[in-house]
């Protein structure tokens, strides 16, 4: 009869139920959600379903049936069902409207409130209720009266041993489906399960176990004939903690079969069964590399607090080295324009206001050098030059700072190899070296500092040694990261940007080489890198060679292409008191102008950055009908890389702003008189 009344909801879509006199359902499908999940769930509204089907199993002639819209608002249909002469029970065909009435929402809106029903989930239900002509319904139950009377003509034993026979195959069907899910189920599942007896026999375990610890053959077996005995040790107590508790979970480093050891974290629980004894059952989760993410998250977080502090730091460190040296300058600056102080005081002050102007200058030279060598726009120009005087040049100046400090200064150069001439960009090796050395000069109150080169095949190892502080053996890692100093308290007794060594690293990387150290606390440091010195590409210059004029008794005509008027007032000063007399162009279109209509000028002081025309493209002008012109690039670009750059657009010489007054005339005396 069930069967049946599948095919036929399937084919008609009417819900249908057969329900004993007292209004207990014994088969029924297609019943509408607005019935099974509300009206049959609430006891208020279960009433007014079981009133319904009672008061539609009462007086209803066989072979006849009633309609009753009932007191939930939907309609019903039943007709009796006879087992002899005895009234059993009804057919119910129901919940449903017909399709020529209005469904009042409003009555269905407030049942919702008044039994706190989800009210849209609710009006879902309502909304999926079927609608059926009354020509439909009147058709279809004829048929059920039918359906009806064929019941009531079956005996009561036939009708028990159907619902027996189709109960037991229904039973049956369901078991040997719950058995195959669950096969499927726990030997899909990418965990590894289990279920032993409470001796700890394993009784069954799923694929993935099989395939993680070829475990085919350990059913039978306890831990103690598969895991080593601490652990298997371990592994029957907390099991039998979490048996006697219902469940638990705990974790073990157990190895593979490739004998890599994975972390388990084991979920362990009691299985009771009906008039069975219970057994043990269990998964494991393979958390190894959640344990290594967990790891390396706590270490990022402690990096992540320590950068950010570091950067708070460096941020503070920005501030005091721009905001003290500009306090002198600008301080200074307004005294000196006071009166009523000596020749002497006046030198001591611009000596102060030049110190701080050329601290200055260095911070920002770092926070530039920085900020390219992390944009990626720091090139090396690599080309072959002499070691030795730049090595002198480096240390002759760190020589003298030694001596103002009362420390002693050594190098160590390798004998035989003066005339070293090694293929690298000279600026780098200046830059990297002076870094060093400021560092060793800065944290070295007594004793000594020592620098110096070792040649070896294609490559070239310098180093700077002294005997001050040290570092921490904690902290030698991220020195040379940016934001990175050992110290970054508000106490320490020294000036920097910080930058020194990551600016260090960044330029020897870009040389194709590589930075170390080696420190002991308070016993001092020792910094070594090394580059390579072989066959490198070499920048080709396009500079015109240079040349220096004969010695003239008249003076000459400079032209000075400068477009910020400071900048002009300064070098017109400084020709002035040396009785030089110029020409200003304020950009590069005026400039090649000037030159080409006034071949009297005997030098240009070429500024780089102009409007109309920049200062390159200037030179290159001038190059086509004055090539032998002398031309000196007085610009404000003073990073790393920029001299060579300008010199290979043709300028002969070049000046870095701010511009000291006698590097400006030794190179006029060089090329103009």
């Amino acid at each position: 009869i069930q069967a049946l009344m599948n095919d036929f909801y399937e084919l008609t879509g009417f819900g249908i139920a057969i329900v004993d006199v007292s209004g207990k359902v014994i088969v029924a499908t297609g019943w509408q959600n607005i019935c099974t999940q509300f009206h049959r769930v609430h006891p208020e509204t279960k009433r007014n379903c079981i009133e319904s089907d009672v008061y539609l199993s009462s007086g209803i002639e066989v072979g006849g049936y009633k309609l009753y819209k009932c007191k939930n608002n939907l309609w019903d249909m039943a007709t009796p069902i006879m087992v002899g002469k005895h009234h059993a029970g009804n057919l119910f065909l129901g919940q449903f409207f017909f399709d020529d009435e209005e469904v009042d929402r409003e009555f269905f809106r407030k049942q919702a409130q008044k039994y706190g029903f989800d009210e849209d989930a609710y009006l879902d239900a309502l909304d999926r209720v079927p609608r059926w002509s009354r020509n439909r319904v009147d058709t279809v139950f004829k048929f059920y009266t039918q359906f009806a009377t064929m019941i009531s003509q079956l005996s009561h034993s036939n009708l028990k041993l159907a619902q027996s026979l189709a109960e037991k195959d229904r039973l049956l069907t369901a078991h040997k489906e719950s058995e195959a899910r669950f096969a499927a189920f726990m030997d899909n599942m990418p965990i590894t399960t289990f279920i032993k007896s409470q001796e700890h026999k394993l009784l069954y375990v799923n694929n993935e176990m099989i395939k993680i610890y070829s475990a085919s053959e350990w059913k039978g077996k306890t831990p103690y004939n598969i895991l080593p005995k601490q652990i298997a040790q371990k592994l029957i107590a907390d099991d039998n903690k979490s048996f006697e508790q219902g469940y638990g979970v705990n974790e073990y480093v157990v190895p593979d079969k490739e004998g890599n050891e994975r972390i388990w974290e084991t979920h362990v629980f009691r299985i009771d069964r009906e008039k069975l004894d219970p057994l043990i059952g269990g998964f494991s989760l393979d958390i190894t590399e959640r344990k290594k993410m967990l790891e390396e998250l706590l270490s990022a977080k402690d990096k992540a607090e320590e950068s950010d502090k570091l950067k708070t730091a460096f941020i503070n460190n920005i501030s005091h080295e721009i905001r003290t040296p500009l306090n002198v300058i600008l301080g200074f600056g307004e005294i000196l324009a006071g009166s009523g102080f000596s020749t002497e005081q006046r030198i001591a002050m611009l000596n102060r206001v030049q110190q701080s102007s050329h601290r200055l200058m260095n911070t920002i030279s770092d926070y530039m050098d920085m900020a390219m060598i992390v944009s990626g726009t720091m090139v090396a120009n690599i080309k072959e030059f002499a070691l030795r005087p730049v090595f002198e040049e480096i240390t002759g100046e760190a020589k003298q700072l030694c001596n103002e400090k009362n420390l002693n200064f050594k190098t160590e150069i390798p004998s035989g190899n003066e005339d070293a001439i090694i293929h690298s960009e000279p600026e780098f090796v200046r830059k990297i070296l002076g870094k060093l050395l400021d560092n060793a000069l800065k944290f070295t109150p007594e004793g000594s500092v020592t620098c110096g080169y070792n040649i070896k095949e294609k490559h070239i190892e310098f180093f700077v040694r002294d005997t001050g502080y040290g570092i921490s053996s904690d902290k030698l890692e991220m020195i040379f990261d940016m934001f990175g100093q050992e110290d970054t308290s508000m106490i320490r007794g020294y000036e920097g940007s910080g930058l020194g060594l990551t600016i260090s690293r960044g330029l020897v990387m870009l040389l194709g080489g590589e930075i170390n150290v080696v420190s002991e606390k308070d016993k001092g440091s020792v910094f070594t890198f090394t580059i390579p010195t072989g066959e490198l590409p070499k920048s080709v210059s396009a500079g015109t060679p240079q040349k220096t004029k004969k010695a003239s008794k008249k003076k000459p005509l400079i032209l000075i292409a400068e477009d910020e008027e400071s900048n002009y007032k300064y070098l017109t000063t400084v020709l002035q008191l040396k009785g030089y007399e110029y020409i200003l162009a304020v950009n590069g279109l005026e400039a090649v102008e000037c030159c080409r209509q006034n071949p009297e000028i005997s030098i240009v002081l070429m500024d780089i950055k102009m409007p109309e025309m920049d200062g390159v493209e200037a030179t290159r002008k001038i190059r086509e009908f004055r090539p032998e012109m002398p031309i000196i690039a007085t610009t404000a670009y003073a990073q790393t890389g920029d001299k060579q750059r300008f010199l290979a657009a043709g300028c002969n010489e070049y000046l870095a702003k701010p511009i000291k007054s006698g590097d400006l005339m030794t190179l006029i005396r060089k090329y103009a008189e």
